[in-house]
C-alpha cells in the first residue's frame, strides 16, 4: 500500500519552487503535520537524511524526487540548519557509505536539479 499523498505533493512542490530550496527544518514549520516517529535515510539505513517524520511525507518525498518535481542536493556546510534553529545530534556523514553508526546527510530540497556550477564546477560525492 503506497503512503503516497497527492494533495501533500502538490504543496511540497508548490513549496519547495515558492522559496527556491527547503531544508527540514522548513518543512516541519510549513507543514506540521509530517511530524512522526520515522527516519528518512538515503542509500544505506546509516545515512540518515531527517528523523521524526511520518511514513506519509518520507513516501512522497521520494515519489516527488523520482518523478522530478523536487531535487535533493547536498548542504555541504551546516549554516542551513543553523540558521533555521534545528539540526540533528549525529555525526555528519562525509561520503554516501555504510557506516557502523548512524550518520547525518544535510540535504536542501530544490526546484531544479543541481549543475556542477552550483558546487563551483565539483559536485559533492
Amino acid at each position: 500500500m503506497s503512503l503516497v499523498s497527492l494533495e501533500l505533493a502538490d504543496r511540497i512542490a508548490a513549496h519547495v519552487k515558492s522559496y527556491g530550496h527547503v531544508s527540514f527544518v522548513e518543512f516541519e514549520r510549513h507543514f506540521p503535520e509530517i511530524v512522526g516517529t520515522e527516519q528518512m535515510t538515503f542509500c544505506h539505513p546509516t545515512v540518515v537524511l531527517w528523523q521524526s517524520l511520518t511514513g506519509e511525507f518520507i513516501e512522497t518525498m521520494a515519489h516527488l524526487m523520482t518523478s522530478k518535481r523536487v531535487f535533493m542536493w547536498p548542504d555541504p556546510g551546516s549554516m542551513v540548519y543553523i540558521l533555521d534553529g534545528k539540526w540533528l545530534t549525529l555525526p555528519e556523514a562525509k561520503t554516501i557509505r555504510p557506516y557502523k553508526k548512524p550518520r547525518w546527510l544535510k540535504v536542501t530540497f530544490h526546484h531544479r536539479a543541481p549543475t556542477p556550477q552550483d558546487f563551483g564546477m565539483r559536485l559533492a560525492a
